[in-house]
């Protein structure tokens, strides 16, 4: 499918893997607790829902008009910005307890860094300087995050939600 243009933003329309992540998310939050959570697990896990949330209404804004030809207004085109930068700062929050995410999955840290927070580093440089070749890149790497999600998600446990 080809990336379309938005006030110079180079982006991809909806993809059906955003909205599996965004239900595999909310049945995770609403799983039972597994493991022995620290307090600063139950801090970090924060963290990743709150990077999630926040990456969730960067999509819904996106797709709220349902035309991906128009410009962004001036409000959304900050929204989006302050979403991602929400969404990405939120990330390397939990990347930064290196503990977390190795009892949620042994291999979901590599594919939250490099494939997750990547395709939001890389949405956010499409933001300040659109080029269509990053946002299919970012748009590639977060396909691929959620696809390992789908794939493992009998295997990821997350502590609910506060």
């Amino acid at each position: 499918m080809p990336a379309m243009r938005r006030k110079g933003h180079a982006m991809k329309p909806f993809n059906f893997h955003h909205a599996a992540l965004a239900i595999l998310l909310l049945l995770a939050a609403c799983s039972p607790i597994r493991g022995n959570w620290t307090a600063q697990d139950l801090e970090t896990a924060t963290h990743f829902y709150k990077s999630q949330r926040a990456n969730k209404e960067y999509l819904r804004i996106i797709r709220s008009s349902g035309d991906f030809n128009r410009k962004f207004t001036y409000e959304e085109s900050v929204a989006l910005g302050r979403e991602m930068r929400k969404a990405r700062s939120e990330a390397l929050q939990v990347l930064a307890d290196p503990g977390f995410l190795k009892k949620v999955h042994q291999d979901i840290r590599e594919h939250y860094r490099d494939e997750y927070l990547r395709s939001l580093e890389l949405t956010l440089q499409n933001m300040e300087h659109p080029n269509y070749d990053i946002a299919e890149l970012a748009d590639r790497l977060y396909n691929s995050y959620v696809e390992w999600y789908v794939d493992h998600q009998t295997e990821i446990h997350l502590p609910k939600e506060r």
